[in-house]
């Protein structure tokens, strides 16, 4: 699968459910992030908070792919 999502405040943790490794820590949001979706193939994670940005991650690279 595309991994664990975890919000803490203003940061998202991306981890491996079979090993609990984590794969990587976003921060890009200036506010609480509020909501977080994945594309049904598990490839991009979208990300929204009280900042009121918007931005669509790949989960292969870890990279944003749009940021609004």
């Amino acid at each position: 699968g595309s991994g664990g999502r975890f919000v803490d405040g203003n940061t998202i943790r991306i981890w491996e459910p079979a090993s609990g490794q984590e794969r990587a820590v976003i921060e890009f949001h200036g506010g609480r992030v509020t909501t977080l979706a994945t594309t049904t193939d598990g490839r991009r994670l979208a990300s929204g908070g009280l900042d009121k940005r918007l931005a669509v991650w790949d989960l292969a690279a870890l990279v944003p792919a749009a940021a609004a």
